[in-house]
């Protein structure tokens, strides 16, 4: 596997987008939140589902630190 894209092709292969367990969950390296991405196809078609869902950092907040 040379790319990101060979992993994803791989990791959705049997990944149902009406079956959340099977989703293939792929992590974002290198940003300054941890968002928790899951990819699903669905079958008998080229329809790509994408489920994201943000968490914030623990320093996130309204003071003067910026997320």
């Amino acid at each position: 596997m040379d790319s990101d894209g060979d992993t994803i092709e791989l990791g959705v292969r049997n990944a149902d987008d009406e079956k959340p367990d099977s989703w293939y969950p792929y992590p974002l390296v290198g940003t300054s939140t941890t968002p928790d991405v899951s990819l699903a196809h669905a079958v008998g078609s080229e329809v790509m589902s994408v489920s994201v869902a943000g968490r914030k950092p623990p320093n996130c907040g309204c003071g003067p630190t910026p997320c």
